[in-house]
């Protein structure tokens, strides 16, 4: 398990463009949880090819997981709601106000 404490804090502002490797630090999640929901229908400016990473909007990603988290909150106890608001919404609200003058 990853000591999350040491890890470098990633900037998930609505307003970046991201690869693969960086968004899913910024998430949390894996290379491989990305891909799952790339093929669940999270939108991606481009796909990889090569060697070349998957780039995302970040505004998108935040969107599309957010409103998958309502549907999956509407079929269960909210679970995905919760990882939602604990992992995008306050990261993005931290960025937000950690900026300086713009």
């Amino acid at each position: 398990m990853p000591n999350l404490a040491n890890r470098k804090q990633v900037d998930l502002s609505r307003d970046r463009t991201m690869n693969s490797a960086t968004l899913a630090k910024a998430l949390g999640v894996s290379l491989d949880t990305l891909g799952l929901w790339v093929s669940q229908g999270m939108p991606r400016l481009t796909p990889g090819r090569g060697k070349q990473p998957s780039l995302f909007y970040s505004g998108d990603v935040i969107d599309w997981l957010r409103d998958r988290a309502k549907n999956k909150a509407a079929q269960s106890d909210g679970d995905v709601e919760n990882f939602i608001k604990a992992n995008v919404e306050g990261k993005v609200a931290a960025s937000s106000s950690g900026r300086n003058g713009g």
